[in-house]
């Protein structure tokens, strides 16, 4: 009996010291989450907005796929801004910018006669005019008609951009293109020296620019690139490239290097700004900006 008892005795303490043990080896909790307020500041100091200029401003606790996130979402500069911000740390894990010019007109009622070979007709997209192979139909600015501008008008409003005439430029393309679900117009021109070449595409129907680069062709005579060894240094082709991004300051150029082309030295790069991207490359010599490319981003 007294052995049973001793027995009895050994296996509680043993049990005791199991699940001790399980307390103490328990992981921590989790660190507390950084909040809404801390993560709308970081989307907001992120797209260079302030609190009273951004419009709708919200801030949820979300789950996706098991994992928790911030999404603030705010109207901000005719942009419209949506932010995924990790809870734990605050960092962004996603941003989606889109131009609130170009949004869809909204429609109480769907459209009456859609064509059946359209697929995914909105209310207030056009109907009538659109062919079985267009894919899908564009949104329209409030202030536009039903026919796309013409091939004059988007020309005019490449060259405009460009700072040039029409003169002065000798052009190698004007079509209709879609891009993305939009109908555009793809123009393409060089200056009349053959030294630049222009890309853009236009927006059919409100003339906004949705993308343009110039390129300084390769056949640029040698004496045009400036006195070997002398270059403007990184700071002036910095200071170069920010003076046509209005607003922009050195805290949005994200890269920035200086590398060679065909024994040429050139400062390329990379500027972020209000939910746009720019990419350049900048003659280390003459200061003359050989590439220029801008998108959404």
């Amino acid at each position: 009996m007294k052995n049973k008892k001793i027995t009895l005795f050994c296996a509680a303490g043993v049990i005791t010291l199991f699940l001790n043990g399980c307390v103490q080896t328990k992981p921590q909790s989790q660190p507390p989450y950084i909040g809404a307020e801390r993560a709308k500041n970081t989307a907001l100091q992120e797209a260079s907005a302030s609190p009273e200029a951004a419009a709708d401003l919200s801030a949820d606790l979300k789950t996706k796929n098991g994992q928790d996130y911030y999404e603030v979402i705010f109207d901000y500069n005719e942009r419209h801004y949506i932010y995924q911000i990790d809870p734990l740390t605050g960092n962004i894990a996603s941003r989606d910018v889109s131009d609130l010019s170009l949004a869809p007109a909204s429609s109480e009622s769907p459209a009456e006669s859609e064509p059946a070979a359209v697929p995914d007709i909105q209310p207030g997209e056009r109907e009538s005019s659109q062919e079985a192979a267009v894919p899908q139909a564009i949104p329209q600015s409030s202030s536009q008609g039903n026919e796309p501008m013409g091939e004059e008008k988007a020309k005019s409003i490449a060259l405009a951009h460009a700072g040039l005439e029409a003169g002065q430029v000798s052009f190698v393309k004007v079509k209709q293109d879609w891009e993305d679900g939009r109908l555009v117009y793809e123009v393409e021109f060089y200056s009349n020296n053959g030294a630049m070449e222009y890309d853009y595409e236009i927006d059919a129907y409100s003339g906004a620019i949705v993308s343009y680069d110039y390129d300084a062709e390769s056949d640029i005579p040698p004496a045009a690139h400036g006195t070997a060894g002398a270059v403007i240094g990184e700071d002036k082709a910095k200071s170069i490239a920010l003076a046509k991004v209005s607003g922009a300051a050195a805290s949005h150029i994200y890269q920035f290097e200086t590398d060679y082309d065909d024994g040429r030295m050139e400062y390329e790069g990379e500027i972020r700004y209000n939910g746009m991207e720019y990419e350049f490359e900048i003659d280390a010599a003459t200061g003359t900006i050989l590439r220029w490319e801008a998108e959404p981003y």
